[in-house]
C-alpha cells in the first residue's frame, strides 16, 4: 500500500448541516501526491456519523473514519487522528469549516518542499456568518497583520497570524507537552511547537471559510470564559518555552485580555469588564503594570464609576 504524502485531519462534533461541505471540499483538492483524509465524529449526537460514514463508503481508499462510541472531548479525539495519520506533513479542516481553494494542498505543499527549514505553512481564511437573509456571507479574514514570507518563532507568540483551517505543517517538528491535553484548543500550541523547530511560511492567498455559529467551539462562549481560558492558555505557554520569551507571552495575554474587555464594554456589561480588566493586570509584571496603566488608565477610571 501507497503511504500519502499528506494526511488531512478532520475533527467533527455536532456538525451534521456542516460536514458533507467540509469532506466535498477536501476531496475537490487538485494535487500531484496522493493524500489520504481522516475524520473522527466525537459521539455526536446528530446525524453527522451517518454522513461521514456515507463519505467514507464511498472513497475507501482515501478516507479513514473513526466513530468515538463515547464522548472522547477534543484533545483526545484530536490525539487519535494525529497518531492515525501516516504521512510527515498534516493539514486540517474542521467539520464546520471548509476549503474554498481547490489548489490549497497543492500549492502548500509545494512550498514546504521548497523551503525546507519552514515547520509549518499557513494562509488566509474568510470569516463567514449567516445573514438576516439565512445566507452565509463573508465578514472579515483572519490574516496575519503584516505580510512576510515567513515568522519567526516570536512572530507567532504575538498574534493569531492563521485561522487551523489553513495550516499545513511537518509533524516532526511537534512533540506535545504534557500540559497539551489540559488547555483549551489545540491550534495555537501547535503552531508555537513547530515554530521553535523552523519558520512559519505564509501563502498570501484565501484557501478556507472559517465558520461562526452558535455551535462553535469558541464563538459560543462568553467573554469572562474566553478570559479564564486565555490566561491559562498563555501562562502554561509562558512556563513551557525559553524565559527569554515570557515577556512576550506576558504582553499578548494582556492584550488578548483587552479585547474581552472592549466587547463586555461595548456591551454595558461593565462588572465583566471590569473583573477581566484588573485580572489582566494582575499577570503583568512591575514594569509592565506601570507601563500599561499610563495607557489605560482613562478605561480604568470609566470602569471604576460604571456600575
Amino acid at each position: 500500500m501507497t503511504v500519502p504524502q499528506l494526511s488531512v485531519l478532520m475533527l467533527v462534533f455536532e456538525h451534521q448541516a456542516f460536514v458533507a461541505q467540509a469532506i466535498e471540499s477536501v476531496l475537490a483538492q487538485k494535487c500531484d501526491f496522493d493524500f489520504e483524509l481522516i475524520i473522527i465524529n466525537d459521539c455526536s449526537a446528530d446525524q453527522s456519523a451517518s454522513v461521514c460514514r456515507s463519505f467514507a463508503e464511498k472513497y475507501p481508499s482515501k478516507i479513514k473514519f473513526i466513530d468515538n462510541p463515547s464522548n472522547q472531548g477534543m484533545h483526545n479525539s484530536f490525539e487519535t487522528i494525529w497518531n492515525q495519520s501516516a504521512a510527515d506533513l498534516v493539514a486540517f479542516c474542521e467539520g464546520d469549516d471548509f476549503w474554498i481553494d481547490d489548489s490549497k494542498l497543492q500549492k502548500q505543499r509545494d512550498l514546504m518542499c521548497q523551503n525546507s527549514h519552514w515547520s509549518l505553512c499557513g494562509a488566509i481564511a474568510q470569516v463567514i456568518e449567516i445573514n438576516d437573509a439565512e445566507i452565509w456571507s463573508p465578514t472579515g479574514v483572519i490574516q496575519p497583520a503584516v505580510v512576510k514570507k515567513e515568522y519567526s518563532f516570536e512572530d507567532m507568540i504575538g498574534s493569531y497570524h492563521f485561522h487551523f483551517s489553513t495550516v499545513m505543517l511537518r509533524k516532526r517538528s511537534v512533540v506535545f507537552p504534557d500540559w497539551f491535553k489540559s488547555v483549551y484548543c489545540v491550534d495555537r500550541p501547535i503552531y508555537l511547537i513547530a515554530a521553535q523547530n523552523g519558520a512559519a511560511g505564509y501563502l498570501n492567498s484565501i484557501v478556507s471559510s472559517y465558520r461562526i455559529h452558535s455551535g462553535g467551539n469558541w464563538s459560543s462562549i462568553n467573554s469572562m470564559r474566553k478570559a479564564t481560558q486565555s490566561s491559562d492558555l498563555f501562562l502554561k505557554l509562558a512556563g513551557h518555552f525559553d524565559d527569554d520569551f515570557r515577556e512576550v507571552f506576558e504582553v499578548t495575554l494582556f492584550n488578548v485580555l483587552q479585547t474581552y474587555v472592549a466587547a463586555e464594554m461595548v456591551g454595558k456589561r461593565y462588572g465583566v469588564a471590569r473583573q477581566i480588566f484588573w485580572s489582566a493586570f494582575s499577570k503583568l509584571s512591575f514594569f509592565n503594570k506601570v507601563r500599561f496603566f499610563k495607557k489605560y488608565y482613562r478605561t480604568a477610571i470609566l470602569l471604576s464609576v460604571k456600575r
